[in-house]
């Protein structure tokens, strides 16, 4: 078997992101080739997809051309002597292959298969067989001998569902009988448009064997509950469960594995140097319905439009805003982070790895925006330190004063954090939670409430200034413009 041409594998944690990046520059993964990363088998999966009539079928159309395809052209432990291919004239052309391969990974054409057991901490020998070498060999013999037992049948599955651009997993566990006797069995657990699926081609094979070859049986096929799964199968659920969990995070991997393929560095290079309040600008179009939670009528729907279109808050991962949730330490880096590299010149825009907010703490690392990293990225943002956060993400020519605030009642001058609040209460960013100026150190801040707040560092037009000492935040209160004179 030739050796591995490329590893683009990923740290992967629990957390499903929460502030994404736009699609258009999250990376390119979508249907995109995955492949074993083993040149030999990789051609010969590309062989066997171009006899099976996949063009111009839809999704399932597609995967079931290959699960019949499979059970109508292998058999279990019945070889009949015969070689399906020339090993010596696949290793032959393996070579151009790799190298045609590492150019198709350049471009983001293809992508390696991500091996995410043990970037969850999965160590049993339970899922030695969907790593990608014993996947992969286990794949070859199939291919090379049309015969084999479960795990050659899951295999292949897996790899040739791989290079048409799906997530595809062997499941260890046992088959369970009629009569209720155990097995030792192997099946499939495959990504399709967000959701994983349960296949057992191997069953299903059985059947058709049983059934006098006339007709290929689906009972197994692109199963969607769990539980009716369960009823003739037994396994460890922790892969599968945390497969389920994080389906949308296995995309953003994939992604991210693209990007690393092509080059990208995870965010623009910025020279401190050089910044302006005039290079902001809109780089999203936000359209009505565009969250499903924001309703056209709600306060903050137009702070909500204009903090998404200026790129700095950009929604959750299930297509809501997350109304009415706090923002976290990681969103606040994220919208800070955001903020600093526009302002010197960069594009605003961070291609997010494993766990999601990495890739902000490690540039607001960089470029001193906080001086740590924080203990609980996921924790709620105290308003004290947002403000804190906030407020070191911009220069002081970013932040004029245009208001003389003496004090505030509940930020005592020696407050840790009190000279990051009087900044923005004198940059017209903050304004108070009451008619006082009440600030609420310790408080946390809901997002639409943050909406506003944030589209204010970026537009100076939006900025508030306070009249007669009388300090407000309508939009925190009831969403209401509260003049005075």
């Amino acid at each position: 078997m030739k050796k591995r041409i490329l590893s683009v594998l990923l740290a992967i944690t629990l957390m499903i992101p929460v502030i994404t990046v736009p699609a258009s520059a999250a990376g390119q993964y979508s249907r995109t080739p995955i492949l074993t990363g083993y040149a030999d088998v990789d051609y010969q999966a590309d062989q066997i997809l171009s006899e099976i009539p996949t063009a111009g079928k839809d999704t399932v159309g597609q995967i079931q051309a290959v699960y019949d395809w499979i059970i109508t052209h292998c058999n279990r432990y019945n070889w009949d002597g015969k070689y399906y291919y020339d090993q010596n004239a696949v290793a032959a052309a393996a070579k151009s292959y790799e190298l045609d391969t590492a150019q198709r990974l350049s471009q983001g054409n293809a992508v390696i298969r991500q091996e995410m057991e043990k970037y969850w901490g999965i160590s049993s020998s339970d899922y030695s067989f969907d790593a990608n070498y014993s996947l992969s060999y286990k794949a070859r013999e199939m291919m090379l001998k049309r015969t084999g037992d479960c795990v050659n049948y899951s295999a292949l599955f897996a790899v040739l569902l791989g290079h048409l651009g799906y997530d595809a997993h062997i499941i260890s566990g046992y088959f369970i009988n009629p009569g209720g006797s155990k097995v030792s069995h192997k099946w499939n657990y495959v990504l399709i448009d967000g959701k994983y699926y349960w296949f057992d081609i191997r069953i299903d094979h059985s059947f058709y064997d049983r059934r006098g070859r006339n007709t290929i049986p689906h009972d197994y096929f692109m199963v969607e509950d769990t539980k009716t799964w369960e009823k003739t199968h037994s396994w460890d659920h922790t892969l599968s469960n945390l497969l389920a969990a994080n389906a949308s995070t296995v995309n953003t991997l994939y992604n991210e594995a693209v990007r690393q393929a092509m080059g990208i560095e995870a965010f623009d290079e910025i020279d401190v140097s050089r910044g302006s309040l005039s290079i902001y600008r809109k780089i999203n179009t936000y359209t009505q319905g565009q969250f499903r939670d924001v309703s056209s009528d709600a306060w903050y729907c137009d702070n909500v439009k204009e903090a998404f279109e200026y790129g700095l808050l950009l929604g959750m991962d299930d297509g809501s805003f997350g109304t009415g949730s706090s923002l976290t330490v990681a969103q606040t880096l994220a919208i800070a982070d955001r903020l600093h590299n526009q302002y010197y010149g960069g594009s605003g825009v961070f291609y997010q790895g494993f766990p999601w907010y990495q890739v902000y703490i490690d540039y607001a690392l960089k470029y001193q925006i906080i001086s740590k990293a924080p203990s609980d990225p996921s924790a709620p943002a105290a308003r004290a330190q947002f403000a804190e956060i906030m407020s070191a993400a911009l220069p002081d020519e970013a932040l004029q004063a245009i208001n003389d605030i003496p004090s505030i009642p509940d930020v005592s001058s020696s407050a840790p954090y009190a000279a990051a609040v009087y900044r923005l209460y004198n940059a017209g960013i903050l304004n108070g939670n009451d008619e006082y100026g009440t600030f609420c150190p310790d408080t946390p801040i809901n997002r639409e409430q943050i909406a506003a707040m944030a589209t204010r560092f970026a537009n100076p037009d939006l900025r508030k200034q306070i009249f007669m000492g009388v300090i407000t935040d309508q939009e925190i209160l009831t969403g209401q413009d509260i003049t005075t004179d």
